[in-house]
């Protein structure tokens, strides 16, 4: 056998061994659990029967200040009528 090959087959092996080593701890792991959310009762309401469209982005920065980025053309017609001037 040459060289290259003892040393393909000594590194297989080795990693081989530290997969079979790992494996038990990696599948014992307790399972996840899901979050959970609520409604937050607290938090502002939009102002003058405001509605929003889909809302791909919220952000908020430094000072909480929340941006939210929204899609005005996908608010549903009935409730267009409701902010249009």
């Amino acid at each position: 056998m040459t060289r290259r090959t003892l040393t393909g087959i000594a590194i297989t092996a080795v990693v081989t061994a530290g997969l079979v080593h790992l494996t038990p701890r990696l599948t014992a792991q307790a399972p996840a659990t899901m979050p959970a959310f609520e409604v937050d009762s607290s938090w502002p309401k939009l102002p003058n029967n405001w509605v929003l469209g889909q809302t791909p982005g919220i952000a908020v920065d430094r000072r909480d200040h929340v941006y939210i980025l929204h899609r005005p053309r996908t608010v549903p017609e009935e409730l267009r009528s409701r902010w249009r001037m």
